[in-house]
């Protein structure tokens, strides 16, 4: 029921916010008392559900490029089988300390940007059209850093996007779409690693995609800017806990 419920929560919050898959790791570690590889091995296979679903919400609203992810996944794809046989590899201090800052990172991201006015509509769509070969080093970073981390492509690509200037909703609709290569690649590096869990995979990714399913459902209900605000705080707090237990 605990695995259920964390699953759930960070379904929720990525339905909500864009925001929530990053959580999964550290709860599995610090409440639930999982091996950390375990954690981000079977975290990195549950995105794949709530993946497909988030890539389902965003194509009816012809918000997931389909060229431009084609081009990501060239980086995306190789990067994500090195990064899952990298995380592998190294000590578990060193993915914690890693961890950590990616948490703390996204909560300091969440804190600070502010969607424009103009950029909020379910229609808008990006009209800029980056080069070819920056997609591809998109890949390459997104595919490493989220195997590494047992992270979802969407916190690290979304702060990526924007700040090259893409549009709010186009960002979140192609980090939806990465979700994908990224989530296969990882899980069939982990489970040749040994440390993927499919069961607990399996929980994560169904409690996820209800929670994902029902974040978008209220999301029009809540003050999200609020909300969004305490998630944030949340995440930076949840981010320097991890790392200082490390260094102490």
């Amino acid at each position: 029921m605990l695995i259920l419920l964390f699953g759930f929560i960070a379904g929720s919050l990525i339905g909500l916010f864009g925001i929530g898959g990053v959580i999964l790791v550290p709860l599995l570690v610090t409440v639930a008392g999982m091996d950390l590889h375990t954690a981000m091995a079977s975290t990195s296979f549950s995105f794949l559900l709530p993946g497909i679903v988030g890539v389902a919400a965003y194509h009816r609203k012809k918000l997931v490029p389909l060229p431009e992810l084609g081009w990501l996944s060239v980086g995306l794809v190789p990067a994500a089988f090195f990064g899952a046989k990298l995380n592998a590899a190294l000590g578990s201090n060193i993915l914690t300390i890693l961890l950590g800052s990616l948490v703390g990172l996204s909560g300091l991201h969440a804190l600070l940007h502010r969607s424009a006015p103009n950029q909020t509509s379910a229609t808008q769509t990006d009209t800029r059209k980056l080069p070819r070969p920056l997609y591809i080093l998109m890949g390459l970073a997104v595919g490493v850093g989220s195997t590494l981390t047992g992270t979802g492509g969407p916190v690290i690509l979304v702060p990526i996007l924007l700040a090259l200037g893409a549009a709010p909703i186009a960002a979140v609709g192609l980090s939806q779409g990465a979700q994908l290569p990224i989530a296969v690649l990882a899980s069939i590096a982990f489970y040749l690693e040994g440390n993927l869990d499919l069961a607990l995979g399996l929980k994560l990714g169904i409690s996820q995609a209800f929670g994902v399913l029902l974040g978008a459902w209220i999301a029009p209900k809540l003050p999200a800017a609020r909300l969004k605000k305490l998630i944030a705080v949340a995440l930076l707090g949840v981010g320097a806990l991890i790392v200082a237990k490390v260094l102490r």
